[in-house]
């Protein structure tokens, strides 16, 4: 294997060299709060809170469940959670702590890739020129400034970590009597913490496979067998702590493993897009990507619609760039195959990071993020080494000794210079970007200037709007929205926002056509339910305040006038579930044979996250009442969320249906019927009937008017379940 002379000079500046490049880039951003993701990570995130036992971290999903709409993620990163967690009990809420371990993570990573670099046969000035672009390239901003970016951290230190084990652990079985445990134990414990500190840590088990092909020589083919045989033997314990993490992830994570249901918030522009997008759109991601490595000209925090789309033709500039890269790295591959293997192995290693982002497989949740490409950027500095070896001498001679070319030499002091002059603007550019990370206005407020017009993120204007609605803009915030809006027309939380907008404008008509059509997108929104009631209220001139004190006291004082249980039930859903729920608690109580206290009942302990209690309460109805449509259809609705213990889908497929037939057979009204048809369409869907569910979809557009506006939302829907279909 390819080995290089060592320069005294370089091997002993480089390290210092590397981890101050990293502490000067990074300083101005041990001052950032917490920021974005942190906020409910970190911050607000029950699980890692001082009170909880320090094992709850591995019995959780890595989203919260609380803040986040009680929805089991499918993400499980434990032992980032776990040091959250511990830095929590040792400091507070005092940011600077989390921010120095990611910068003193970063600098311990560097010298990690210049490892790397040097160990597939760089020179010492290649190898440093590589490691310090990779250390203060600003495109890592988001994973050194953001709390949060201690996954990616750990995760690919431990990706390298597991390689430089590895690497030795080889070395000590190929020498006779030698004992080679102790290096297996440690690439066991760095293969531990990739995997088990971010999911695309998995990555390092092909990586281990490729490294161990390209290390141990074979001159026959009985050295081949005995190559193979050990390497098998090797990855033996690796692939057991692979399987025991989706083992665990499976059963934290709601029996599921990818997440079965799309995500609210600005979504992914290539969910539903047509097959071709699919598959052009990550080579365009690739040559947006590599332009970035060069000279990434604007940074952002959030990728989603409408900055970055599908692209349609493949003569888009960054489709172009992509494609050639590819044809140049199965180039590379195809003259490396005879070789020594470096660059194919760097190639190889490159892929299996990048595919894990590139949206060729699995669909995420934004078409690109920073984040996503940190461990593939590792492979990339380490062939950027072997390119500027290139330029400046040839490698190896045929008696495997540096033999430096005329004009090799003549090129050296030009490459020199370029190259610090590069590394000089990404540091400038990236101690610039640090400061955006403060906190959530400054990160939102200076990434939407940084975009152009018609290629705005929705979700920024989403968060912007919500910025200025808290400062009292309201003019602003509404405008913002409607931006959003433009952008992704029937996303129910930006109709919500601009309700909420309204309400508290005072604005009440415009206020209750917002809720109105936030209530069509989402009928189960218990928040949007409650403004649209004191919305109406306030249209009616009523203060629901002032009139449920009044009500409560009545109530309180006439326990046995069901209307009066009724008014004050109704009014409190407004303002205090909790108050709602006492009161249809003594309403159902005092009159049992009242449906409208039960219903009201369940739905306040539903819309309070006591799923089990409110399912209990919907069969007791049914029991009761055993023809009610709208009591089959809500516990449908509880029981068709995945996210929940109670999650039964074949069941909810059979009260949906039984509800839609006893509304047809009784002649309900065409929207009540609609409602109910739609639910249907939902609980097949997640019975996992996408074609069946999206035939009915498709259905009742056809019997809605073309300028109704729930079409296009309906569709959209059916484009979803055939999208699941195919994949």
């Amino acid at each position: 294997m390819p080995t290089t002379t060592p320069n005294p000079l370089t091997r002993n500046l480089s390290p210092l060299l590397i981890v101050l490049a990293v502490l000067g880039v990074y300083a101005n951003s041990l001052g950032n709060g917490f920021t974005y993701d942190d906020q409910s990570i970190i911050l607000h995130n029950p699980v890692i809170s001082p009170e909880q036992p320090w094992w709850r971290a591995w019995v959780e999903p890595y989203w919260p469940r609380e803040g986040h709409g009680q929805i089991v993620d499918v993400l499980y990163r434990p032992l980032t959670v776990q040091l959250f967690a511990w830095q929590l009990r040792l400091f507070g809420q005092n940011h600077l702590p989390f921010h120095l371990l990611n910068t003193l993570l970063m600098a311990g990573l560097s010298l990690g890739v210049w490892w790397l670099v040097r160990r597939v046969g760089a020179g010492g000035w290649a190898a440093l020129g590589a490691t310090l672009w990779f250390a203060v390239h600003p495109i890592h901003t988001e994973v050194v400034a953001n709390g949060v970016g201690l996954a990616e951290l750990l995760s690919a230190g431990g990706v390298l970590g597991t390689i430089w084990s590895y690497d030795h652990w080889l070395r000590q079985q190929l020498l006779p009597a030698q004992s080679a445990w102790r290096w297996g134990l440690v690439t066991l414990g760095f293969c531990f913490v990739a995997i088990f500190s971010k999911e695309g840590g998995a990555a390092v088990i092909p990586m281990i496979a490729l490294w161990h092909w390209w290390t141990v020589p074979v001159a026959c083919a009985d050295e081949r067998r005995a190559r193979w045989r050990r390497m098998f033997l090797n990855l033996i314990p690796l692939l057991i702590i692979f399987l025991l993490y989706l083992a665990a992830r499976y059963y934290v994570c709601g029996q599921q493993l990818v997440l079965q249901e799309d995500r609210v918030g600005p979504g992914n522009p290539l969910r539903g897009a047509a097959a071709l997008q699919r598959w052009l759109t990550p080579l365009a991601l690739l040559g947006r990507y590599l332009v970035m490595l060069i000279w990434p000209s604007r940074l952002l925090c959030d990728y989603s619609a409408n900055v970055l789309l599908p692209i349609h033709s493949p003569l888009e500039i960054f489709f172009i760039l992509g494609s050639t890269a590819l044809f140049l790295a199965a180039w590379v591959i195809k003259r490396s195959w005879n070789q020594s293997g470096t660059r194919l192995l760097l190639l190889l290693f490159f892929i299996f990071s990048y595919l894990l982002a590139s949206q060729v497989f699995v669909l995420l949740e934004a078409i690109f993020a920073e984040r996503r490409i940190f461990l593939a950027s590792i492979w990339i500095a380490a062939l950027l080494g072997l390119c500027m070896q290139c330029c400046t001498q040839k490698f190896y001679s045929q008696n495997n000794e540096p033999r430096a070319s005329a004009r090799a030499k003549q090129l050296q002091p030009l490459i020199f210079v370029l190259t610090v002059l590069w590394i000089i603007g990404l540091s400038w550019k990236t101690t610039q970007r640090n400061p955006a990370w403060r906190n959530n206005e400054t990160l939102f407020r200076t990434d939407l200037a940084a975009m152009s017009s018609g290629s705005r993120s929705a979700h920024l204007l989403y968060m912007v709007a919500d910025l200025e609605r808290r400062a009292n803009r309201y003019n602003s915030a509404a405008e913002l929205l409607n931006e959003a809006l433009a952008i992704i027309p029937n996303h129910p939380d930006y109709w919500a926002r601009l309700g909420e907008i309204h309400l508290e404008a005072q604005d009440w008509p415009a206020a209750m056509t917002a809720l109105e059509r936030a209530a069509t997108l989402a009928p189960h929104h218990t928040q949007v339910r409650q403004w649209l009631l004191q919305a109406r209220a306030h249209q009616a001139g009523i203060d629901p305040l002032a009139a449920l004190v009044t009500a409560r006291r009545y109530a309180l004082q006439h326990p046995t006038d069901a209307t009066a249980l009724q008014k004050w039930a109704g009014l409190a859903e407004q303002t205090d579930l909790a108050e709602a729920e006492q009161a249809y608690t003594l309403a159902s109580r005092q009159f049992p044979d009242q449906p409208w206290a039960w219903s009201g009942l369940a739905y306040t302990l539903a819309a309070r996250q006591k799923t089990s209690a409110a399912i209990h309460c919907y069969e007791q109805m049914l029991v009761r009442w055993p023809e009610d449509w709208e009591t089959l259809t809500n516990l449908s609705v509880l029981l068709m969320d995945p996210d929940q213990a109670e999650f039964d889908a074949p069941r909810a497929v059979a009260l949906a249906s039984q509800a839609v037939k006893l509304a047809s057979d009784n002649h309900a009204d065409p929207d009540t019927l609609l409602r109910l048809q739609l639910n249907q369409a939902e609980a097949l869907g997640r019975n996992g009937q996408y074609a069946v569910a999206a035939i009915l979809l498709e259905k009742l557009t056809q019997e809605l008017p073309k300028d109704d506006p729930r079409r296009a939302a309906i569709l959209q829907r059916a484009d979803y379940f055939r999208q699941n279909q195919r994949d």
